[in-house]
């Protein structure tokens, strides 16, 4: 085979060495803008998210109604603005509905966010109110909601079907960020949000319904430090809506589940009334 002079083979390998110490530098700088974009659209999405909107909480203030509450001294382990109360519902749909997409729906995330402010004890300017499913906050749907929207986390859509209806959530763009976002703004609670959050993976949107009603009823008893036995939670229970009375065979068995998951309440938060 023709070869090129030593000197030419010399020059031809060093140029070539000049050309892939070019190229690793390309790639480093590629990997480099990447990491720095991800790290500019999360301090974008937050900037978005602790944005105050005073003319938007005075109208929330004006068309969501109050409801009576009773709070008791219990230590807060974080204070939620709505731009935290969003990040974690979009992590919660995020987490939950993977397994069983079809199940997952508004009164699930309702649930669940009840279950976890109150249980991991955070502190939201979301009003839990008594609705026929369970605890249920008004800002959900009208402030956290288009939040997730408006931030491209997740696309909302309201199905009919026929009485009934379904929300469903379709992850968008930034969804992928929320995972990141979760860890860095609760990254003192992460570990126990995560540690309840598991424990309803495979659970149906019925199941978070009747473990967050019972769950409600037992700490409005001890916020009032009223004297309970499981008899009167279940009374509490059924007497929460008419349509609680189809639970009414296994009220017994989410006692239990509560108790052996170790859930039970501690009378953190506010007392939950009808509207």
């Amino acid at each position: 085979f023709p070869l090129p002079p030593l000197d030419i083979q010399n020059r031809i390998v060093s140029k070539l060495n000049e050309l892939m110490k070019h190229c690793d530098d390309l790639e480093r700088s590629v990997i480099e803008s990447q990491n720095y974009n991800e790290q500019l659209l999360q301090q974008v999405l937050r900037e978005a998210l602790e944005g105050k909107d005073e003319v938007e909480n005075e109208n929330l203030k004006l068309v969501a109604e109050d409801s009576p509450m009773y709070s008791v001294s219990k230590d807060i382990q974080k204070n939620c603005d709505t731009g935290d109360m969003a990040i974690l519902a979009g992590y919660i749909i995020k987490k939950l509905s993977t397994q069983n997409s079809k199940d997952f729906g508004r009164v699930k995330l309702q649930k669940m966010l009840h279950l976890v402010e109150y249980h991991c004890q955070l502190s939201s300017e979301l009003k839990y109110q008594k609705n026929v499913a369970g605890p249920h906050a008004w800002e959900l749907e009208h402030v956290i909601e288009p939040k997730l929207k408006s931030l491209r986390f997740f696309e909302i859509k309201k199905d009919k079907f026929g009485a009934t209806s379904k929300v469903t959530y379709t992850p968008l763009s930034a969804s992928n960020e929320l995972t990141s976002l979760f860890n860095r703004e609760f990254k003192d609670q992460a570990e126990s949000i995560n540690n309840l959050l598991n424990k309803f993976q495979d659970k149906t949107w019925e199941f978070c319904e009747r473990i967050s009603t019972m769950y409600a009823v037992w700490n409005n008893r001890l916020i009032r430090k009223e004297l309970f036995t499981d008899e009167i939670l279940k009374q509490d229970f059924l007497a929460w809506d008419d349509k609680k009375k189809r639970f009414i065979d296994v009220l017994d068995h989410t006692l239990e589940w509560i108790r052996k998951e170790k859930i039970e309440p501690v009378g953190f938060g506010e007392y939950i009334d009808k509207k």
